[in-house]
Parts: structure tokens; sequence; C-alpha cells
């Protein structure tokens, strides 16, 4: 019979079919090594460890253990992506809130980041791609970019109307060579 553990082939119960669950050392092996190569959230970590059926139990006390040694703090990697050049206030927060950092850590992060740095690394973005937005749809391309990459409104226009005006002076200066 098709369930019976007498037939042929049948190498023992379903018990023996599922993955043992890790142990407190096994983890926290797992988890450092898991960290050696990124910088890792808690939910991060913990979504990891779940995923080697390491219990609640288990899960919970590595993760302690890695907070009393820093390993772990979402706090630093809030700070961290707080001075990313390369995404504006509302895409910090999107990247945080998908890592799992809790909000009030990313509002305290984005307490040290002021309007001038976002308008700062949207310039900086705007300088750097700006030989890839040619034609009549360039300029859309540039707002899309940069919203993209969570710029609000008033500093994709801040940043583009310098690009806009250099462009335009650009064209106008080619008109006059021809």
């Amino acid at each position: 019979m098709w369930g019976s553990s007498r037939g042929k082939g049948r190498r023992g119960s379903d018990a023996d079919d599922l993955p043992k669950a890790l142990t407190f050392e096994d983890a926290i092996q797992y988890a450092v090594r898991a960290l050696s190569a990124r910088s890792l959230t808690e939910a991060e970590l913990i979504r990891k460890l779940r995923t080697r059926n390491a219990t609640q139990t288990v899960t919970d006390e590595v993760l302690e253990r890695l907070r009393s040694l820093k390993f772990v703090d979402d706090g630093v990697i809030a700070t961290r992506a707080a001075e990313d050049a390369a995404l504006g206030r509302y895409g910090i927060q999107r990247k945080l809130g998908q890592r799992g950092v809790a909000k009030h850590l990313i509002e305290d992060a984005l307490l040290t980041r002021d309007s001038d740095a976002d308008l700062a690394a949207a310039q900086s973005l705007v300088e750097r791609y700006s030989r890839q937005w040619t034609g009549e749809r360039g300029y859309h391309k540039a707002i899309a970019f940069l919203m993209r990459r969570g710029f609000s409104g008033d500093v994709v226009r801040k940043a583009l109307s310098d690009w806009a005006q250099t462009r335009q002076l650009e064209a106008i200066d080619e008109a006059l060579e021809d």
C-alpha cells in the first residue's frame, strides 16, 4: 500500500524526510557567515534563519547574541542608507522598509539628511547620467529617473532646471555654429 511503511523502496517515516532544526551553535555560525557577506537587518537575518529551519527560540537567542556583539544594528544600517547619494528621501524610506527596518529608525536616520543633501545628490546624478537623456523626451526621462530614485518633486524640479538651461544654451550654440 502507498501509505504503509512496509512497502518496497520506503526508507522510514515521514519524520525522517523533514529537515532537522538548527542548533544554536549551527545557527550562530550560519548567521555570522551571512553577516560577513553583507550587512543584514534583523528581519533579513530572521528570514535567513527561518529558511534554514531555525526555531523561534533559537532565532531569538541568536539575535540577542548578535545584538550584544553589535553585529546586528538596524539603526546603523538606516544611518548608512541615509548617507546614500544615489537615492532621495523617499527612495531611502522604500529601500529600508523593504529590508524590514522599523519606521522610527528610518525617520531618525533621515533627520540627519537635509534637503540640501537631496538636491546635491540629485544634481550629481543629473550630471552623471545626462548624456543618456537626449532628444525630445530627454527631460521626461530625467524626471522619471530621479523620481524612481525617490527624490521629491521639488528636488527634481530644482535639479533639472539648471540642466535644462544648460541644455538649451548648448542647443543655441550648436545652431549658431551651423
